[in-house]
């Protein structure tokens, strides 16, 4: 009689014990067996391998046939691959059986099937269904154990440690996540650092990357495999939590605005800072103490995709690309313009956050003009729309002051705010030809720059000055602080 070590860990005691049976079992066949022997032990079909490039960016490759990553949970199946039959133990056999005849456990892993009315084929699907679930908790536990702590001995309380995980993705309604998301081609000089509480930046392990390699990239949603691979660290939220449905459920949290707000804001943080080409491709739900199966050494990840990243890195690798280093000062900078931007009061950052994070993804000056003087008009515009252009121009110029490490005047600012609006007239009025050409630039004293360049520019600055005054958020104040004279305002007052 197997004697569990923490009761109060293990829900089901009784499913513990005819598990820790069958994996013991499965360990016992698989050491008796010279693992060097070539096909000693099932693999993983294409298994993708990660190397590094020069530039230190992780490159995905599948493995060729039959090497890859020996798969010890299908030594003993009933599959074709394996190396013993099921019917070949008695302990997984009494597995098996537990599986179709404990009511609780059948209504954990799919709820609500009690009463349904089975003909005698879907009621043997269904029944093999449930085998196949009992006989993956032993096999995973051997293929973690196998792989990772095959030098300790297999012993009860050893199993309940990783037996637990397992048991909480049948019984728990509610698991515990961690949203990653890696950062296309940025190198940072920490490997770590905290955003908020709940937010940070890792340096992604070996084993991440691996576990975020076998997704097969191709063809997952015109992802090229570059943007997919092309990452060394990563944007992590944590404390999140999704609804365990039923026991093949997975969490998905691109229909979320609330992480998706976070990712975007935490992009646009970056983009304010350093004017780089950055984006994702890939959003990672890993599970925090729990898990579904275990896969070699890595952790029990589900994905999802989008294509939120630049056309300029589409491409099969970047391994020809210089990589931008964010530096540690340019880090702090960032973590305070992430904490301005999550600040749920002002709407106007969140429209402006999303119209400056497009701009980086259309392919024309012309698109682009359209979203970045959404978002000047976002943070700098009020209800009344009687000369707006003069009015946005003057409150960026002003708030432009206040930025020590300006490189425009305050007047250069308001003259150039006024020629974007040129182009973004042209454009909007359907101009072609030499009527856009002729504003699609704009002189200053490096050279002609775009006009789209200019007001991503402008509108950085901008932000990097709301982070250290964020009381001219409200337009408002830059008129009455900035923009009147001390004696009118101070006579508006009185007369207030």
């Amino acid at each position: 009689m197997v004697i569990i070590s923490d009761e109060s860990a293990v829900r089901n005691p009784e499913l513990f014990h005819l598990v820790f049976n069958a994996a013991r079992d499965a360990i016992e066949k698989i050491k008796g067996i010279d693992l060097t022997k070539q096909y000693s032990i099932p693999t993983h079909f294409n298994w993708v391998y990660v190397n590094y490039e020069k530039n230190g960016l992780p490159d995905f490759h599948e493995s060729i046939l039959f090497n890859g990553e020996k798969d010890f949970s299908a030594f003993i199946s009933s599959g074709n691959n394996c190396r013993i039959k099921i019917e070949e133990l008695d302990s997984y056999v009494a597995l098996g059986n537990y599986g179709i005849t404990n009511i609780e456990f059948k209504r954990a892993v799919l709820p609500n099937r009690e009463n349904t009315q089975y003909t005698k084929d879907k009621e043997d699907t269904q029944n093999r269904i449930y085998k196949i679930i009992t006989w993956g908790l032993a096999n995973s536990i051997v293929e973690r154990y196998m792989h990772v702590f095959s030098d300790q001995e297999f012993s009860c309380k050893f199993c309940q440690f990783l037996y637990v995980p397992l048991e909480q993705k049948i019984y728990q309604q509610e698991l515990q996540i961690e949203i990653i998301v890696p950062i296309i081609l940025l190198d940072f000089e920490l490997n770590e650092f905290q955003l908020t509480e709940s937010d940070r930046v890792i340096k992604m392990t070996n084993e991440l990357q691996i576990g975020r390699a076998q997704t097969k990239y191709a063809g997952d949603d015109g992802i090229n495999k570059g943007a997919l691979s092309g990452c060394t660290h990563a944007l992590v939220l944590s404390n999140w939590k999704y609804k365990n449905d039923n026991y093949w459920s997975t969490p998905k949290v691109i229909n979320s605005p609330d992480i998706m707000d976070r990712v975007e804001r935490f992009f646009a943080s970056i983009r304010m800072v350093r004017n780089v080409e950055t984006g994702y491709a890939q959003i990672i739900q890993c599970a925090v103490d729990w898990a579904r199966e275990y896969v070699v050494n890595i952790p029990e990840l589900s994905f999802e995709f989008i294509r939120a990243y630049p056309q300029s890195l589409q491409k099969r690798s970047l391994s020809d690309r210089t990589r931008p280093v964010i530096t540690k000062t340019e880090i702090e900078e960032i973590s305070k313009i992430y904490s301005l931007l999550m600040r749920d009061e002002h709407t106007s950052l969140t429209i402006a956050v999303k119209r400056i994070n497009a701009c980086y993804m259309r392919n024309s000056d012309e698109d682009s003009i359209i979203d970045a003087t959404i978002a000047m008009e976002a943070l700098f515009g009020d209800d009344d729309n009687q000369e707006m252009t003069h009015k946005l121009a003057l409150r960026m110029a002003a708030l432009s002051s206040l930025d020590p490490k300006g490189e425009r005047s305050a007047l250069e600012v308001f003259k150039d705010t006024k020629m974007i609006y040129k182009f973004r007239s042209k454009v909007v009025h359907g101009r072609k030809g030499k009527d856009v050409e002729k504003v699609r630039f704009i002189t200053q004293p490096t050279g002609k720059i775009r006009a789209v360049e200019v007001a991503l520019a402008n509108l950085r600055q901008a932000i990097r000055v709301f982070a250290e005054h964020p009381q001219f958020l409200d337009p408002e104040t830059i008129d009455k602080t900035l923009l009147i004279p001390p004696t009118i305002n101070q006579f508006m007052k009185k007369e207030a």
